[in-house]
């Protein structure tokens, strides 16, 4: 086990480092900086030279790297190019929107995913079996950005119950800011809750078939009590590798999602950096999403590892 979690860990840094070569050279490729973009009309080639090399970008590329990585390896994410303020003090305001909004759209989508693939399984061949496959098969084909642009037409414009956009800060009001959080995260945990079904769903429905289930249910247990004692448990290990896949890919949707409700979380900053031609921003803040994505994948294998002494044995 030990030799495993060495060798993942390897692969980890390995990754990173190459998606971090990757992250800057095509930054560099896309031309344009955000240096042309402050001057806008008013361009002064002079004053641009001046402000590139404060900002040390007429260094050769080589060092502008290892200076970038150096920083990003002690927490120091450089400064805004277009702002001058630092990204890791404006990343760490930005997370307390992204954060919050990442884990209830993580619990919401596990919790009905898992209960209602459960259902299914059960009730398979049955008309309440047909239903929940069918919503999580309308779950899978609705894009979050037009399910949030939905609720918040019902929700906040008709009924007037939530609002629509807009953001307040936890220190603020607490509960404002939970509601500000409470349509993002049923557009974002829907998409996962509809994918987790369908695994949850098929995976038990094999795991039913199985002679051990059989056994259980021959020494004595019911079908709830087969389906929950050994069914679910036994199913566990491809749930827990689909909801880690898919827990990554929430990143992606939080951003699309942030966009939707206006909400200051990375998403917004993300983009503002994108639109600025600001390098330090958008290759900090791809580096640090492709880290959580990479991290995510390795606790699956190491989880893997724990549930499953053959996959130990294996590698």
């Amino acid at each position: 086990m030990v030799f495993l979690i060495w060798r993942k860990l390897a692969g980890f840094a390995l990754t990173v480092l190459l998606a971090s070569l990757l992250i800057f050279a095509l930054m560099r490729l896309a031309g344009g900086d955000a240096v042309t973009m402050l001057f806008g009309e008013d361009y002064d080639p002079a004053a641009a030279e001046m402000l590139r090399a404060e900002f040390g970008l007429d260094r050769p590329v080589h060092l502008q790297y290892l200076e970038w990585i150096g920083r990003f390896l002690t927490g120091d994410l450089g400064v805004s190019l277009r702002s001058g303020a630092g990204i890791t003090e404006t990343l760490g305001r930005a997370l307390t929107v992204t954060l919050p909004l990442a884990a209830l759209g993580l619990a919401l989508g596990t919790f009905l995913g898992v209960m209602a693939g459960v259902v299914a399984a059960k009730s398979a061949g049955t008309s309440t079996g047909a239903a929940v496959s069918g919503l999580s098969q309308l779950g899978l084909a609705i894009p979050n950005f037009w399910l949030g642009i939905m609720l918040g037409l019902l929700f906040g414009v008709y009924l007037g119950w939530l609002p629509t956009g807009g953001w307040v800060a936890w220190s603020r009001d607490p509960a404002g800011a939970l509601q500000a959080l409470i349509l993002p995260t049923i557009a974002l945990g829907t998409s996962l809750a509809a994918t987790l079904t369908r695994y949850v769903r098929t995976t038990i429905m094999d795991v039913m078939r199985e002679d051990y289930v059989r056994t259980a249910r021959a020494s004595g247990m019911t079908e709830r009590e087969a389906l929950l004692r050994v069914g679910l448990r036994n199913a566990s290990l491809p749930i827990v590798t689909v909801l880690g896949l898919q827990a990554a890919g929430l990143i992606s949707g939080t951003i699309v999602v942030e966009t939707v409700f206006s909400l200051p979380g990375v998403g917004r900053l993300m983009l503002t950096g994108v639109g600025w031609r600001d390098a330090n921003v958008v290759q900090s803040l791809a580096l640090l999403l492709v880290i959580v994505v990479v991290a995510m994948n390795l606790a699956i294998d190491i989880l893997y590892g724990v549930l499953d002494p053959r996959v130990r044995r294996a590698r």
